[in-house]
């Protein structure tokens, strides 16, 4: 699928046009048009270092608009940043415009994905969780499993992230520990462009479920900042599977996944994905294939209640 990024000054002056896969290195003084299209791979896009060049700004912007798994990376030099996340990712029909302050670069205007669930309530002392899965358009009522959820089935559920956000604490909770060796685990996946699962960002590692408490893990310091996107938060059990909190419906949860083409009086919509997985290290990317889920929830197939703490 084509993948392009423009890249410039505010002005049209000198215009370099690349269509090579290697990176590119920005010019302080060029305009770029980079046509990625023959490319089955990510394309990377480094910025000069932003000293020395205060005031400069780039506009960058992809003008394909169908789904794509092609993804237009951003990347600062160093160990610069833009708005604070060490790269920016611009996926079909998204834009960025930066300026550089001397030090980092700014963000001055950027593709708003969604404004649902814009607002966060922020900070450790609020101790708040947002759960996947919900718009955050009405309230989400949590149950426990009556059953536990089939081990080695790794499900994930997608959460919006509408601006920038550090997230410093992912967490589920069981209701009834299992018995011995009973452990689960969680992740963080980029999406892939195309409303799927992409990229590993964070793994919990195994923990152990034998006691009926919240399972809180801290997210790697360095992978806290999010930037706007679709994001997917995953869960898995093995051995001995646990009782945990669960969302209680289907209902209100969030539509991108859509209704099957052939509607019927049964016909839910699809609120996530879930394949089988050996209990182990969370796959990267993301194992393709996976089944949508669309059911009313039920004992063995719930729709698990996984969330991160915004500070």
């Amino acid at each position: 699928m084509t993948d392009f990024a423009y890249l410039g000054n505010g002005s049209l002056n000198t215009v370099l046009y690349v269509t090579s896969d290697s990176p590119k290195t920005a010019g302080t003084s060029t305009n770029i048009l980079i046509d990625n299209s023959a490319s089955t791979t990510n394309f990377v896009l480094n910025l000069p270092t932003a000293a020395g060049i205060a005031g400069r700004v780039y506009k960058i912007r992809r003008t394909d608009i169908l789904s794509s798994t092609n993804i237009t990376i951003v990347t600062p030099n160093g160990s610069e940043t833009i708005g604070n996340v060490p790269a920016w990712r611009l996926f079909p029909a998204e834009s960025l415009e930066i300026i550089s302050n001397g030090t980092n670069w700014n963000v001055i205007d950027h593709a708003s994905v969604s404004q649902l669930a814009y607002y966060r309530s922020s900070n450790s002392t609020n101790d708040r969780r947002y759960i996947a899965g919900y718009s955050g358009a009405g309230n989400s009522t949590l149950t426990t499993s009556t059953t536990a959820p089939a081990i080695d089935t790794l499900w994930v559920l997608p959460l919006v992230v509408p601006r920038i956000i550090t997230f410093d604490t992912i967490t589920f909770r069981v209701s009834t520990g299992g018995s011995a060796g009973s452990v689960a685990r969680a992740g963080i996946y980029r999406d892939n462009g195309n409303a799927y699962p992409g990229a590993l960002i964070f793994d919990t590692g195994s923990i152990a479920t034998t006691g009926a408490t919240a399972k809180d893990t801290t997210i790697t310091a360095g992978l806290q900042v999010f930037q706007p996107g679709l994001y997917w938060l995953a869960w898995e059990c093995g051995v001995a599977a646990p009782q945990i909190y669960c969302l209680s419906t289907a209902n209100g949860l969030l539509s991108i996944l859509g209704h099957a083409g052939a509607w019927g009086s049964a016909n839910t919509g699809g609120y996530g994905y879930s394949v089988s997985h050996s209990f182990g290290n969370l796959p990267d990317p993301y194992t393709a294939g996976g089944a949508l889920l669309q059911s009313i929830p039920g004992a063995t197939v719930p729709i698990i209640a996984v969330g991160l703490r915004p500070i």
